[in-house]
């Protein structure tokens, strides 16, 4: 496998990092619980109906089940339509990186420490643009939804939507930094495994000769 491939290899490894690591955020129970806790949203509606609205939004992004929701207005729960079709656009997006990831692996016998390097990097460099974003969060935010969305469903009063009381702006700030050091986590570990891994083969190629 050439470099060019490698590079291309690596890429599509950091753009699935990332994205496992989406998934992870939005099926882990005790992020929503202690995002809960410090917004205040327990307090105002109660624990109970709280978990169980989110359990209602995150089956119904995921899997496109009705929105049975007590809390939500019909404006939310049409932004909320375009957040379920939003989702099914990266999962087939995801989709098609790991069938191309597939071809690129079969057709070459590639460089296994030279993608991990590279892939280790991209995802790192991918995770520090995300953050110098999220230095400018509101903007960034605002900037995500009007390119995601054809619509202005996704403009809510944080006064009187509950949407907004449930996910405020903190909310997604964290949302965002969780998976971005998720992501790095990973990203590191590659790099720093197929430098290791560089060394000891150059350690050992030098020995044999």
């Amino acid at each position: 496998m050439g470099k060019g491939k490698e590079y291309c290899v690596g890429l599509l490894l950091a753009v699935i990092i990332v994205v496992l690591n989406l998934e992870l955020v939005m099926s882990s129970t005790s992020f929503y619980e202690s995002q809960f806790e410090k917004n205040g949203a327990y307090d105002v509606f109660g624990k109970e109906t709280v978990d169980k609205e989110r359990e209602v939004l995150v089956r119904f992004i995921k899997n496109g089940e009705s929105i049975s929701s007590t809390l939500l207005n019909e404006k939310e729960k049409r932004h909320m339509e375009d957040v379920h079709e939003l989702y099914k656009r990266m999962v087939f997006g995801a989709y098609g990186v790991v069938g191309i990831l597939v071809v690129l692996l079969l057709r070459g016998k590639g460089n296994k420490k030279g993608v991990m390097v590279k892939a280790g990097v991209i995802t790192i460099a991918g995770v520090i643009g995300i953050l110098l974003l999220s230095m400018q969060f509101r903007e960034s935010f605002i900037l995500f939804h009007e390119v995601m969305f054809d619509n202005e469903l996704w403009i809510l009063n944080p006064e009187t939507d509950n949407l907004l009381k449930l996910f405020p702006e903190s909310f997604f700030k964290s949302f965002v930094k969780t998976i971005a050091g998720g992501s790095l986590g990973v990203g590191l570990l590659l790099l720093l495994s197929g430098i290791k891994d560089k060394k000891e083969q150059g350690w050992w190629n030098k020995r044999s000769e």
